[in-house]
């Protein structure tokens, strides 16, 4: 019998049980059915999904069993992170970021608490620490109604203590420039005495001694305390004994008896004899913003807080406020702070606003008050507009009074033309050929700007005249080839705002034109 056959024998006598195994390699005892894959996922995105075990895809690919998403690509991507910030552009990849062991340790997420309050609890998982961080961080705003960069989904675990990694704070402080001001400053002072604001949520970066120590000799010493002026430094001729003697048993003491009517203060130090009744106060206030009111007082405070009897808000914080403004051009990112700073007597006068006409048709009424003024003023201008369909920076709520004449401010009317390309044109070209030219559109809301003799005459030669004029051409110049009676070589604007227009065109002129 051949070898195969033998073997095929065999096999047979062994499968019909005549025959044991010659050996037994082993026997599996931990056969079991597999355990069903069930996922937690977020929920934040329209397209895309993040499950908890660090894997990110659609929508359209998530399980509907399962609600995993598939195993592919790489699990905890960091796509579109800023890993030494610990910051993403997206939600998801946030999540699936975060949620590498290597970076998030499951033993210090319990530790953390939901929220502020004392009732909140801690993170039970890492996935809940990190679709929670990731959804909610106020390290990534600044001035509280914007984002200090793209990546604002972060998830890092924020330190307040001494200890806190210096790399990662300095590249929170990122475009925020870090001032030790005068004794006795407050940071809203000092910073806008630099022409800049506090970003309030930055100062828990730097209430940490070795950040202080960095910046402040700090003699060697930081110390814990509870004060609306930390992080400071204490000053070299401060008493040596400050916080012991305020706080010494024979102080306290002599307070207690004084406020328990034992005790008369020692001296008086005036009478006051002009004290009556309170007259009843009631304010006037706005009703654009969904959180923020200002009233006509010049306070600007969150919805809630304002007072229900007299409709004002509570007397604090600093009046006429510009957080937010550029004093420049008049605008501000905000419409409440736009109105709070244009109600200030030292930027709008009374005198001035009751001549400005609601709106353009001659039956239009004039202004009766500053606040009506600045509330109208600050919900609609076209001086922020471009292309009639978008604001040209985010400064879209302005209060200035435009000028008409040709004696308007040049650098003001320069701040406004930012982004704007002012070109001459050649003789007979409209702006909206001349734009064109440069592909680019005419700005039409721009032509008032430029339709003022100051302005022209920083652009063209106008040979030392200036005329007022009437054509849809205008502001433009007259050329020196031109006949004797259109006042060759002298540049005309017009005195009819209605007029200006972007095709308008002479063959006789050459237009001044804003092209963006």
């Amino acid at each position: 019998m051949s070898t195969s056959g033998f073997s095929l024998f065999l096999a047979l006598l062994q499968l019909s049980g005549l025959l044991f195994p010659l050996r037994v390699s082993a026997i599996r005892k931990d056969i079991g059915f597999l355990e069903e894959r069930s996922c937690r996922t977020t929920v934040q995105g329209r397209y895309l999904i993040s499950d908890d075990e660090g894997n990110v895809c659609d929508s359209l690919s998530l399980d509907s069993r399962t609600r995993c998403c598939p195993w592919k690509g790489e699990r905890f991507s960091c796509h579109g992170c800023n890993l030494l910030s610990q910051c993403c552009s997206s939600y998801e990849f946030c999540v699936s970021c975060c949620l590498s062991p290597t970076r998030t340790i499951l033993e210090k997420v319990v530790k953390v608490k939901v929220a502020k309050p004392a009732t909140a609890g801690t993170y039970k998982t890492v996935f809940d620490f990190c679709a929670g961080r990731c959804r909610h961080n106020s390290e990534s705003v600044v001035h509280e109604n914007a984002y200090h960069s793209k990546f604002h989904h972060c998830f890092s675990l924020t330190s307040n203590a001494s200890g806190a990694n210096l790399t990662q704070v300095e590249t929170r402080l990122l475009g925020i420039d870090v001032i030790v001001g005068r004794q006795g400053d407050s940071c809203d002072a000092v910073c806008k005495s630099r022409g800049k604001l506090c970003v309030m949520n930055k100062l828990s970066l730097l209430n940490q001694c070795d950040v202080m120590q960095r910046y402040m000799s700090c003699n060697g010493s930081c110390l814990a305390s509870a004060g609306a002026d930390q992080p400071a430094e204490v000053v070299d001729d401060a008493p040596r004994d400050l916080v012991f003697h305020l706080l010494s048993p024979h102080n306290l003491f002599l307070a207690l008896l004084q406020l328990s009517g034992l005790l008369f203060p020692l001296r008086v130090s005036a009478i006051r004899k002009d004290i009556g009744f309170l007259e009843e106060r009631s304010c006037r206030t706005t009703v654009q913003g969904r959180y923020l009111i200002s009233d006509d007082e010049g306070n600007v405070c969150d919805s809630l807080s304002l007072d229900s009897r007299t409709r004002c808000c509570p007397w604090k914080g600093e009046r006429f406020s510009c957080h937010g403004c550029n004093l420049l051009s008049q605008c501000c990112s905000s419409y409440e702070f736009c109105v709070s700073c244009c109600l200030s007597p030292t930027r709008t006068i009374l005198e001035k606003v009751v001549k400005v006409k609601v709106a353009k048709p001659a039956t239009a009424g004039t202004y009766k008050t500053v606040f009506d003024f600045c509330a109208g003023r600050c919900r609609h201008n076209s001086e922020s507009v471009v292309h009639e369909n978008a604001y040209h920076s985010k400064f879209h709520h302005c209060f200035s009074l435009t000028s008409n004449a040709s004696g308007a401010n040049l650098t003001q009317v320069e701040t406004r033309l930012l982004g704007i390309d002012v070109i001459v044109g050649r003789q007979g070209d409209s702006c909206d050929a001349v734009c064109k030219s440069r592909g680019k559109l005419c700005v039409m809301n721009k032509l008032s700007l430029l339709n003022q003799c100051d302005v022209m005459q920083r652009y063209m030669s106008c040979n030392g005249s200036c005329l007022a004029s009437a054509g849809a051409d205008q502001p433009a110049e007259v050329v020196d080839d031109a006949p004797r009676d259109l006042y060759p070589g002298a540049c005309l604007y017009t005195r009819t705002q209605s007029l200006l227009s972007c095709d308008g065109s002479h063959q006789y002129t050459r237009r001044l034109c804003p092209c963006a």
